[in-house]
């Protein structure tokens, strides 16, 4: 339900504005700026900033569509780690509890699929990256 494949290449091509927050220093990252100063300076940090740019880079796809899979990635392996923690720590019963209220309270909501059935990714989940 919550993982790949998340039918990305079927998002609109239009940029969001708070893709572009991002997309502005991660070029400027490819046109040689160091992370997270001048040009590519953005309020997530490096080591957010790098994360998405060496994913974007790993499959040599630096592309709108690259950095929503990035941004999938990310929020995806947040998710996976929260769930894990919640299984080591709680008990069973209140660990499904967490899990599901992560998905339905919390940030992690903030991920719905669009009509076209593609991943709506970007927004407040990326601070669990």
């Amino acid at each position: 339900m919550y993982g790949p494949p998340w039918n990305l290449t079927r998002l609109p091509l239009n940029v969001n504005w708070h893709e572009q927050v991002q997309l502005s220093p991660l070029q400027a990252i490819e046109k040689g700026y160091q992370p997270n100063t001048d040009a590519a300076a953005q309020q997530y940090g490096p080591g957010f900033q790098l994360s998405m740019y060496g994913l974007m880079r790993l499959p040599d796809q630096f592309t709108l569509v690259g950095f929503r899979q990035s941004q999938a990635v990310i929020d995806f392996v947040a998710f996976t780690l929260l769930a894990l923690i919640a299984f080591q720590v709680l008990e069973l019963p209140y660990a499904f509890l967490a899990v599901l209220f992560s998905l339905t309270a919390s940030p992690f909501f903030s991920i719905p699929w669009t009509e076209n059935g593609s991943l709506y990714i970007w927004g407040w989940p990326i601070h669990f990256g």
